[in-house]
């Protein structure tokens, strides 16, 4: 029953347009399933919990920046010399994620040791409940990895000429 309900999910998961869900997104369904099983089974609701039902996720391969493509980015992100291209810059030299570098403040920056410490993440997400008058609502948590949350990242100061 469960493997039926995933593989719907799969192929006519969404909600509007009936199209299929993400591999990902029906790995995240299976995991939350699984958890709510093994809760039902510690209440003693469920004597016990069905076999792992196996979910094909096609993870893709990440695409990273050649030397050339990382040099015209840097460079135009120097000339431009915005607050975004700033936030391009830092992720480009310490390899934070998008949701941490939006979520620094200056109090992570410690400009005499040149360490920014990651202590938070930012993310944007969809307002199921619509409480909000908006369809998304930022929700501020902790960094996605311990690496993240424990290890302080080297600064590479960036000299303009």
């Amino acid at each position: 029953m469960i493997a039926d309900f995933l593989t719907e999910k799969k192929h006519h998961g969404r909600i509007k347009d009936k199209g299929p869900l993400s591999d990902k997104t029906v790995s995240e369904i299976k995991s939350i399933l699984s958890r709510i099983l093994r809760y039902a089974k510690s209440c003693h609701f469920l004597d016990e919990i069905p076999e792992s039902v196996p979910v094909t996720v096609k993870k893709s391969p990440v695409k990273v920046l050649t030397g050339a493509e990382r040099k015209r980015l840097e460079t135009q992100a120097i000339k431009e010399d915005t607050p975004f291209t700033s936030g391009v810059l830092l992720c480009i030299y310490t390899g934070i994620r998008e949701g941490e570098v939006c979520a620094l403040k200056w109090e992570d920056f410690d400009w005499e040791s040149g360490t920014v410490s990651i202590r938070r993440t930012v993310s944007r997400i969809n307002d199921t409940a619509g409480k909000s008058g908006s369809k998304t609502h930022i929700v501020i948590s902790t960094p996605k990895t311990e690496c993240s949350m424990a290890m302080g990242r080297h600064l590479q100061v960036i000299q303009q000429n």
